[in-house]
């Protein structure tokens, strides 16, 4: 679910600890597209992630449970996912964030989208690409 400013000093503080340890942790990670580091946290938005209903409202951020790491190029620059390439090219060249997604809450253990508020699984089940 996205979060405006204002919701996010609505959420319970143990709730804030656990998303700010889960920042840490993904920040500390390589990028899930070249390998490199430092690393963006990219609030994943559109694209797969809109095909299968996971939106967000106008001026609001996605969940900040759905981050993946990727480096500063591709995320905000000419190539970035919110730079200049958009999200649909974006993923057609560098693969689904949904994918990414995916493959980063399996490596971590953790249900990601669960915690973003959202039931993922029965897409998966429908054959959206995992």
């Amino acid at each position: 679910m996205a979060r405006s400013t204002k919701q996010w000093k609505r959420i319970p503080k143990d709730e804030k600890k656990a998303i700010e340890k889960y920042h840490a942790l993904v920040a500390e990670m390589a990028c899930v597209v070249t390998g490199k580091r430092p690393v963006t946290l990219h609030h994943c938005h559109g694209g797969s992630l809109a095909d299968i209903g996971i939106t967000r409202g106008m001026s609001q951020r996605p969940s900040d449970w759905l981050v993946i790491p990727i480096i500063m190029d591709l995320h905000v620059g000419p190539q970035g996912i919110d730079g200049g390439k958009g999200v649909r090219s974006w993923e057609a060249e560098h693969g689904a964030q949904l994918d990414h997604l995916i493959d980063l809450q399996l490596k971590l253990g953790i249900d990601l989208f669960t915690l973003a508020g959202y039931d993922w699984t029965r897409h998966v089940e429908k054959g959206v690409p995992s």
